[in-house]
């Protein structure tokens, strides 16, 4: 079944107190949350957690409306969308890594810092791991 996704494209907070956003909203909610228990934490797709965060779906809900969704998360497979139920070229989803690569966030290597501040080497045997 394909879903319409065009809620996705908001231009700003006014498009997204509009009723099709909302809804839209609350069918993403839907799939991400259905059948899932109370309190369950899944990735939230807001512009500002990038999908690296996991809120409950309230605060998701409310982010999705305060900061609004990624654009060009059109697959929900994070949420529990098989691939197959939207029809996605590859030109699209290189388009889509492409509109991602500088988002990416990198962990600092800090072992450095911490080697320096405390003297612990051997990470591993001290039980100390960094990202």
């Amino acid at each position: 079944m394909d879903r319409d996704r065009s809620w996705m494209n908001h231009r700003g907070i006014n498009d997204r107190r509009k009723p099709e956003y909302i809804a839209g909203v609350n069918e993403f909610l839907e799939l991400a949350f259905g059948g899932k228990e109370d309190g369950t934490e899944v990735r939230c797709p807001c512009v500002n957690c990038n999908m690296c965060l996991f809120h409950n779906r309230g605060t998701i809900h409310n982010h999705l409306i305060v900061r609004g969704i990624l654009r060009d998360y059109k697959v929900w497979i994070h949420h529990g969308e098989c691939e197959d139920l939207i029809d996605v070229t590859d030109d699209e989803i290189e388009e889509e890594l492409s509109n991602k690569a500088g988002s990416f966030v990198t962990c600092d290597d800090m072992r450095p810092l911490v080697h320096e501040a405390t003297n612990v080497m051997n990470f591993g045997v001290a039980g100390v791991f960094l990202c």
